[in-house]
């Protein structure tokens, strides 16, 4: 989705980067919306989604700005190509700033390090994603190696009578 004054700003041009778009009413005017879908699954870190061109020529110099925004009737989500998709919400919207109102550039954070315990049951210190692709299980963010919680847990085979008979 997408708000501005658009008494301030004027868009030239815009375009999809997907395969397919389906925009909302008026698109790309202000409080209208888009959604865009790839024939493939996209999976590297960054993906180029959409592009505007414009300007803010008759109010040189207003404190304006162009910002990015859930869509007004299905919120902000990316989608995977699951059936049905399973949908992760946006984190954060970007903002083009024009006079002295800044732009905004959200970056994700750095992922989180935490133990991974791989196969042969030793732990390392990784990302999620770099435990789960040496089919290792992630333990969670921070979780530490000292001690070992890759270790196997001990089990003692016994009867309930032997452990009632342990715990009198």
């Amino acid at each position: 989705g997408l708000e501005y004054d658009a008494l301030a700003v004027t868009i030239l041009d815009f375009g999809s980067c997907g395969d397919f778009e389906l925009p909302s009413g008026e698109w790309p005017a202000p409080g209208e919306g888009t959604a865009v879908t790839w024939s493939e699954a996209q999976t590297t870190p960054l993906t180029h989604v959409y592009a505007f061109a414009g300007y803010n020529y008759a109010y040189y110099g207003a404190d304006v700005s162009f910002d990015l925004a859930p869509h007004p009737t299905q919120g902000g989500f990316f989608a995977d190509d699951s059936v049905p998709s399973i949908l992760d919400p946006i984190a954060d919207f970007g903002r083009l700033g024009f006079g002295n109102n800044p732009g905004y550039l959200p970056c994700p954070a750095e992922p989180a390090d935490g133990a991974c315990c791989l196969s042969d049951g030793t732990c390392d210190i990784r990302t999620e994603s770099d435990c789960l692709a040496q089919d290792g299980s992630w333990q969670g963010a921070e979780v530490p190696c000292d001690p070992n919680p890759c270790e196997p847990v001990p089990v003692l085979e016994t009867t309930w009578g032997g452990i009632k008979a342990a715990h009198r």
